[in-house]
């Protein structure tokens, strides 16, 4: 398990994710305690934002579906992207960033 330093870390070096079903990307930016977040897809004006804390947490409590990441407030209505993050974080595959 990754501390939160290290989860941030890695949070640093993931500027795009895709869902698990590879019907949505979202290109992302560590911007302080939060993840600023644009769909590429669908509707690329639509934009989010996500806190560090609340995905350090949902990843420390091993979240691994969006009905479970519906429990933490700030992912309550980003649980696609948050659960996209949280399997590159897991994957360990943020440097290669594709």
């Amino acid at each position: 398990m990754l501390t939160k330093n290290e989860f941030v870390r890695c949070l640093e070096g993931i500027t795009y994710v895709q869902t698990r079903q590879q019907k949505r990307r979202y290109k992302l930016k560590l911007n302080g305690d939060y993840i600023e977040g644009e769909g590429l897809d669908n509707d690329p004006r639509l934009s989010f934002e996500i806190s560090v804390d609340d995905l350090y947490d949902a990843y420390k409590d091993g979240a691994d579906t969006t009905v479970k990441l519906k429990g933490y407030k700030s992912l309550r209505w980003k649980q696609s992207p948050s659960l996209a993050i949280l399997d590159k974080v897991r994957s360990g595959s943020v440097k290669d960033n594709g």
